[in-house]
């Protein structure tokens, strides 16, 4: 169920993912699992956050859907004024504790499954 804030003057939307995920992604020459955090919006640019499960390190990426497909497109955030702005309005809303309790909820999934 997505949320909708004003943080800092920005409109913000969280939670707009549809259960949970496990995302591979390429950075540089290595592969790596990440667990999805969540996908938001902050005025009308879509992210999603995800989390490293070697490093425990979250990612940010531009987001973009490919309707009809079953893939994404991440795109790297450049600017880096634009990351520390949505990394401060994302961490309005996820706390440390939300994290470590969605972290549990995979955790109990994966045990549940085997």
């Amino acid at each position: 169920m997505t949320e909708t804030f004003n943080i800092h003057g920005h409109e913000v939307v969280f939670n707009k993912n549809q259960g949970k995920a496990v995302i591979e992604i390429q950075l540089g020459e290595t592969e790596e699992e990440c667990i999805l955090i969540d996908i938001f919006s902050v005025d009308d640019k879509e992210y999603i956050a995800l989390l490293s499960g070697e490093s425990s390190e979250i990612y940010l990426f531009r987001y973009t859907d490919i309707y009809g497909e079953d893939n994404i497109d991440l795109t790297m955030i450049d600017d880096e004024d634009e990351v520390d702005e949505v990394f401060h309005i994302f961490s309005h809303y996820w706390t440390d504790d939300m994290i470590d309790d969605l972290i549990c909820e995979y955790e109990e999934e994966v045990n549940s499954e085997k």
